[in-house]
C-alpha cells in the first residue's frame, strides 16, 4: 500500500492518496528510528501504524514528518508532500498516523472498503483469504468509501 500525503506547519493533512500495489513495484518504507515516544527527537517522527478491527497495533513504522525533513518531501505552498508505502498484511482495516511526541492522531483511515475492493480485483492475495478481507458491504451502501484507488497496476 502506497499511502501519500501533504502536512501543513499545523499538522492538518490534505491531498491525500492511496494506492494498492504489488510490494515488487515499490519500495516499503523502513523505520527511520527507534526514539522512544516522548523522547528527545520524537517530535520530528510520525508513526504509520496498521491496526486490527480491534485497535491493535499489527505493523508500525516511524517516518520522518515532512515538515522537518528538507531532503524527503516536495514543498510546495507551505505543504510538504511524503509517500509512505507499508506492506499491508492480513487483519489490517485501519491506518492510523500519529505524532510519535504527542500521540496525537493525525489520520485514522478506514481501509475496510478498500481492502473488499482489492480483493473482489485480486482474489488471489494472501490479505483476501481472511474473512474480514472477503466479507460484503451492506446492500444501503452505507459502509460505501468513495475514495478512489488504483488497482491497474496490480498483477
Amino acid at each position: 500500500m502506497a499511502f501519500g500525503f501533504s502536512i501543513d506547519a499545523n499538522g492538518v493533512m490534505s491531498h491525500a492518496s492511496l494506492d494498492f500495489l504489488p510490494a515488487s513495484r515499490v519500495r516499503l518504507t523502513q523505520s527511520v528510528s527507534t526514539v522512544a515516544q516522548g523522547a528527545p527527537g520524537s517530535e520530528r517522527l510520525l508513526a504509520a501504524s496498521l491496526t486490527s478491527a480491534s485497535g491493535d497495533i499489527l505493523s508500525q513504522n516511524l517516518i520522518d514528518d515532512p515538515r522537518f525533513a528538507n531532503d524527503a518531501g516536495k514543498t510546495e505552498r507551505g505543504h510538504s508532500y511524503s509517500i509512505v508505502s507499508i506492506q499491508l498484511i492480513p487483519g489490517a482495516s485501519r491506518l492510523v498516523m500519529k505524532n510519535w511526541e504527542t500521540g496525537t492522531t493525525l489520520l485514522d483511515l478506514d481501509l475496510h472498503g478498500e481492502l473488499q475492493l482489492l480483493c473482489l480485483n485480486q482474489p488471489c492475495l494472501n490479505l483476501c483469504a481472511t474473512s474480514d478481507a472477503r466479507s460484503s458491504l451492506p446492500l444501503d451502501g452505507g459502509a460505501d468509501n468513495s475514495a478512489a484507488i488504483d488497482v491497474n497496476g496490480a498483477e
